[in-house]
């Protein structure tokens, strides 16, 4: 006998079910989106698990915003996913995308909807030919947190499981990230130095309730075990937690940072949004200032920094590989994306032709001189051809960016695709005096 509600479709076996039957069974449980199947024996009521156990898809109600999802691994390896945050009427969950959305997408700026369009607990699906309206929130394509100037207020969340809980305290992940207790070099102190304090990250404000929020930090329990488990359902876990105990989320936060407890597995680091207000870490490399401001990074737009075939390589600034450890390297950003940060407008050149001029260091941006030193220059597509800008820098390994392990105190030359919206940069050429 068949019994559907609206969540979910059973199959109740009374004695027994013919072998082709099950098989077909089977075979529609093991796809995605589709139903939860149970095999139940009427005499012992014992549950017999076969094939996939999920729940029965129901029609979009409302609009979700796309976004790109960069997960990072130890091995330098990455993974990208095309995700969506859903409505609150839809489950308010960001779950992964299986279908085709078009190319036209801006990350955490696109938003779409679909009458044919599946949702399930953990995915949406979109079926082949179906209709889709797409929406484009904002015309310059930037989320309010991709917002690169001012306060940017902070919620770290430390997770505490069954089995298991973030190493760190809540006091040393304060430290780690707000430098609260002296840590010299984290993500605050690394920010504002970058930026000439143009960019200013503050914990979020003390609280009892909800809460309690101290020095820019929350707990959050969970009942879930998190051996084994999936990252992400750690992640979903601690976040309806937060939403449970009252908090609205990302509410007055421009991000919120989850520390997950070690034991999922999978060698990853950690992971972010682009566009977004939340980021991701494995435990202990909540604490790295590299992994921090790279995945802060993405949430302000900012794409990987490659070199060659490897999107990771350029270890010229924080948008290349991340490192395990506390306080260093001490290094920010190279030149594309300093120019998409904005935070140098005034030191910046556009060649036209031919270009003359003084190229200093972004550590030395403040003892330069307006309209007589530069930090980048831009050579724009249209002066050389095809669909690449290309910035000229001198990677100056003093002060803030005294860590920098790639191009040291020679000039860069870096190419992006045109514009200042989301795009990998690649480095192709290290210089030093003299040279062409």
């Amino acid at each position: 006998s068949y019994i559907e509600d609206s969540t979910i479709l059973n199959v109740k076996m009374i004695n027994k079910l013919p072998k082709d039957v099950i098989e077909i069974l089977d075979t529609v449980a093991s796809h995605q989106s589709v139903c939860s199947v149970e095999f139940i024996h009427d005499k012992k009521k014992d549950v017999i698990s076969r094939g996939r156990s999920l729940s029965v898809s129901t029609a979009m109600k409302s609009p979700c915003t796309i976004l790109t999802k960069i997960k990072e691994f130890e091995k330098g390896e990455e993974q990208i996913s095309l995700e969506c945050e859903m409505s609150i009427e839809d489950g308010g969950k960001i779950i992964p995308i299986q279908g085709n959305v078009g190319n036209d997408v801006i990350s955490g700026v696109s938003t779409f909807l679909s009458k044919e369009a599946l949702v399930a607990p953990d995915n949406i699906f979109i079926p082949d030919g179906a209709s889709i309206q797409m929406i484009q929130k904002s015309p310059k394509g930037r989320a309010k947190f991709a917002i690169t100037v001012g306060d940017k207020p902070i919620l770290v969340v430390r997770i505490i499981a069954p089995d298991a809980r973030t190493t760190l305290t809540s006091a040393q992940l304060s430290d780690g990230v707000f430098g609260t207790s002296g840590d010299p070099v984290n993500l605050k102190s690394q920010y504002a130095s970058c930026s000439y304090n143009k960019l200013n990250v503050i914990p979020a404000p003390n609280q009892s309730s909800p809460g309690p929020v101290a020095r820019g930090v929350v707990t959050a329990r969970i009942t879930q075990n998190v051996s084994g488990a999936d990252d992400t359902a750690i992640k979903n876990a601690a976040e309806s937690a937060l939403r449970a105990a009252g908090f609205t989320l990302p509410g007055n936060y421009h991000h919120v940072m989850y520390c997950i407890p070690p034991g999922t597995g999978g060698g990853w680091i950690a992971y972010a949004w682009v566009n977004h207000w939340s980021s991701v870490y494995n435990n202990n490399w909540c604490s790295y200032v590299s992994v921090q401001m790279h995945e802060i990074g993405h949430n302000l737009n900012l794409a990987h920094s490659g070199e060659g075939s490897n999107e990771y390589a350029d270890q010229s600034g924080m948008m290349g590989y991340s490192y395990s450890s506390s306080n260093t390297p001490v290094m920010c950003f190279n030149a594309p994306k300093n120019w998409q940060l904005g935070w140098y407008n005034d030191r910046l050149a556009t060649a036209n032709s031919r270009w003359e001029g003084a190229l200093v260091g972004i550590a030395e941006y403040d003892l330069s001189i307006a309209t007589q030193h530069y930090v980048a220059l831009l050579v724009p597509s249209a002066l050389v051809g095809g669909s690449d800008d290309y910035y000229v820098s001198f990677n100056r390994n003093k002060g803030l960016n005294s860590g920098t392990r790639d191009g040291v105190n020679q000039v860069l030359i870096h190419k992006r695709r045109r514009g200042t919206g989301y795009a990998q940069s690649t480095l192709m050429a290290k210089m030093n005096s003299g040279s062409s």
